[in-house]
């Protein structure tokens, strides 16, 4: 056991550990430069404060947040720029976790097995949105915004799926949509330039 002597760290007089100096939060009032307690426990001792003190921590907060709205403003904007991978990150965590019960883990596995490209149309693309039956929430594949909205607009039926398919390849029928059909704008008179005398 260490007797808490020396440059290197000291012993937290909350826990009795003895921890380096980086695991303290810097003090110039103490004599060695840095507070008593640990940083562990210091955050333990916060927490505790705010479950006790929730309401008034939160009106704190927002009164703060009235007083200083340019200071508020600029913390905010340094804090999403330092910030915004890991928020990003976290954000779809949540929304893959609430959404299709899935861990961000899982999703990336699924990105890699698919190498990354569209389970219906094979395009290679950034971020791949996760298919899954509306009825049961189980998870069919990743497909890219296109196909995904596609089959979204079509319910998810196969039969309309199948029906569209026929359509775009059976040959055009010969309606003659404006060739040689001349337009006429609403509103003004016919005349020659129109090809019709």
């Amino acid at each position: 056991m260490h007797d808490g002597s020396g440059d290197a760290g000291k012993t937290c007089w909350k826990c009795g550990t003895f921890k380096l100096f980086e695991e303290f939060h810097k003090a110039t009032g103490m004599k060695d430069g840095h507070r008593g307690e640990c940083k562990e426990c210091s955050r333990a001792d916060r927490r505790r404060w705010y479950e006790q003190n929730r309401d008034k921590a939160i009106a704190n907060v927002q009164r703060w947040r009235e007083e200083n709205p340019e200071k508020y403003l600029a913390w905010r904007k340094r804090y999403w720029a330092e910030n915004n991978e890991r928020r990003r990150r976290s954000s779809r965590q949540g929304h893959l976790r609430r959404k299709y019960g899935l861990s961000i883990e899982v999703y990336e596995f699924l990105c890699v097995a698919q190498g990354h490209r569209c389970a219906i149309c094979g395009e290679e693309v950034e971020k791949l949105h996760v298919d899954h039956e509306h009825g049961t929430d189980f998870v069919r594949g990743l497909l890219c915004g296109k196909c995904n909205k596609a089959i979204g607009l079509l319910n998810d039926d196969p039969g309309l799926l199948s029906s569209a398919a026929s359509y775009l390849v059976r040959s055009q029928l010969p309606l003659g949509c404006g060739d040689s059909t001349p337009v006429v704008r609403r509103g003004r008179t016919p005349s020659a330039r129109d090809g019709i005398s």
